[in-house]
């Protein structure tokens, strides 16, 4: 896991770890690379007010770390802390075009992820809503969470085959 320090997170408090939280950049950048610097650049930067736990970038076969586990990520305001927080880079959540999809790689780099959070921390391996404990997205959160009317992790998110690969690294990590 490559390490990307931000100052962007703050306590939990005591506050029991219950979801993770999936979500995707969707910065707009006219290249893959374009849009993992902007993601890193955008989370170091004090004035943004936005940061994750991890990113899985596109163009490279690694996890960045943003936020230490034991902090809130700011990712989702009053969702924060009892939320882990995984980012996919992906321009474009709300496109059904193959080409702007999480690749299959991210897919499973994100699961592995999830699936140590859901093994550390007692997080269900299971899709959830906002009000039972396990695996959400961004966009699935009501507006009180959602006020901005984020998609993420994208309209198009391959749910199954992301739930293929975290009950396969479940069964190893």
């Amino acid at each position: 896991m490559v390490a990307f320090p931000t100052r962007n997170d703050s306590s939990r408090g005591v506050t029991k770890i219950t979801h993770v939280v999936l979500h995707s950049t969707a910065g707009g950048a006219s290249s893959w690379a374009g849009e993992e610097q902007g993601t890193v650049g955008w989370f170091q930067n004090p004035d943004s007010g936005a940061s994750s736990h991890v990113v899985v970038p596109r163009t490279k076969l690694e996890v960045w770390r943003f936020v230490p586990d034991g902090l809130a990520a700011w990712t989702v305001e009053r969702f924060n802390p009892s939320s882990l927080n995984l980012e996919f880079v992906h321009r474009a959540p709300r496109s059904s075009s193959p080409e702007e999809r999480v690749t299959d790689s991210q897919l499973e780099r994100g699961a592995w992820q999830v699936a140590r959070w859901c093994k550390l921390y007692g997080v269900p391996a299971e899709r959830a809503s906002w009000d039972v404990p396990g695996i959400i997205g961004h966009g699935d959160l009501p507006p009180v969470f959602n006020t901005h009317g984020h998609v993420d992790p994208g309209l198009f998110f391959d749910w199954d085959r992301f739930f293929y690969w975290l009950h396969r690294w479940l069964e190893i990590v």
